[in-house]
């Protein structure tokens, strides 16, 4: 029988195994969430009719550091572009190395929410 437990980060979410390490992204956690802010585009129709939300995107960061598996959760009304494009900026993440089972590398599911929001006719993500 596996046993998880959860471990939360400050906007990070991983569903976690004991004796595990997470995948580690180069530069840290604000290198990855700088490398999402800096690459997701804000959809032109979503900014200009100021639809605006929380996507969560769930992963598998794999053995061999690669994002796999996306799926975006939402309950933004029209938000499927925003999902779509929560989903594209995470797939270009690449981690540096894979989390660990006992030292052995894994893969892992994780969890992560992007917020889309528009403040002063100025796109931000969170």
């Amino acid at each position: 029988m596996k046993r998880w437990l959860s471990k939360t980060y400050s906007r990070l979410f991983a569903k976690e195994q004991f004796s595990q390490e997470m995948p580690k992204y180069k530069g840290g956690e604000r290198a990855m969430l700088d490398f999402i802010k800096n690459n997701a585009v804000y959809p032109k129709w979503e900014f200009e009719n100021d639809i605006q939300g929380k996507v969560e995107v769930e992963f598998i960061v794999e053995k061999d550091c690669n994002v796999s598996n996306i799926k975006t959760n939402y309950e933004i009304e029209n938000g499927e572009n925003l999902a779509n494009e929560a989903a594209r900026v995470v797939g270009l993440l690449w981690f540096e190395s894979p989390a660990k089972v006992n030292f052995i590398p894994a893969r892992i599911t994780m969890k992560m929410p992007i917020t889309f929001s528009i403040r002063n006719n100025t796109k931000e993500l969170n």
